[in-house]
């Protein structure tokens, strides 16, 4: 049936495939000081709605695990970070399994803009690795949101910035990718490490308030 539905709470209320969601990480993640297994604790920053009910309500918690975690090491400049996202803590306290993807990443939203470059850097992504990181520092045009407008999502009052961010930083449905984290890139998922961040050649700290889109993905 067209518009499969994936993520479910236990009241049969679901999100829709391409519905997304604004979160920010709460514990704050490094390639260097973290191990594989270890908590990914998020919050959603807005509500998502589906048949006209409120199915995640802002301050529900995103729960998951890193899947994996490459440092940056002279030998293996190349950092990693691999996470997963499997469950939602409602405000009433109970858990709900669900199943995001990681669209897109961005700093903890600032008054100011930072100094960073407005394009979103990309990675290609190749079998039994994480592969490259391509086109460092050259700009590229983030490519259309398909899902943009689907059902699940409040769209924003604010107008969409050149890297499709508003203009207090806040990630928006058409942002894809890492934007304004200089050196960083998503490499396309992988079926067993889920969302993978990597780095060329320094390690990846991302810092309490951290931005993310998540995507229910099709199926």
């Amino acid at each position: 049936m067209a518009g499969a539905l994936h993520a479910q709470t236990a009241d049969s209320v679901r999100l829709p495939a391409g519905a997304t969601v604004r979160i920010t990480l709460q514990k704050p993640l490094d390639s260097k000081k973290n191990k594989p297994g270890d908590p990914v604790v998020a919050k959603s920053v807005e509500s998502v709605k589906a048949n006209g009910q409120d199915v995640l309500l802002k301050g529900a918690k995103i729960i998951g695990h890193l899947s994996a975690v490459e440092p940056h090491t002279k030998q293996k400049p190349q950092a990693a970070l691999g996470i997963v996202l499997d469950r939602a803590i409602l405000k009433n306290g109970r858990e709900v399994p669900l199943h995001f993807l990681i669209q897109a990443v961005a700093p903890a939203q600032q008054t100011d803009a930072p100094n960073m470059s407005l394009t979103p850097a990309t990675a290609a992504g190749s079998a039994g690795g994480f592969g490259p990181i391509a086109g460092g520092g050259s700009a590229r045009v983030a490519p259309p949101d398909p899902t943009a407008g689907t059902p699940g999502r409040i769209a924003s009052p604010e107008s969409p910035t050149v890297d499709n961010m508003t203009s207090r930083g806040d990630l928006t449905p058409t942002c894809r990718g890492v934007l304004r984290m200089e050196g960083l890139a998503l490499v396309p998922e992988d079926a067993t490490l889920g969302s993978v961040i990597v780095s060329r050649n320094r390690n990846i700290q991302l810092d309490i308030g951290t931005q993310m889109m998540l995507r229910v993905p099709e199926q």
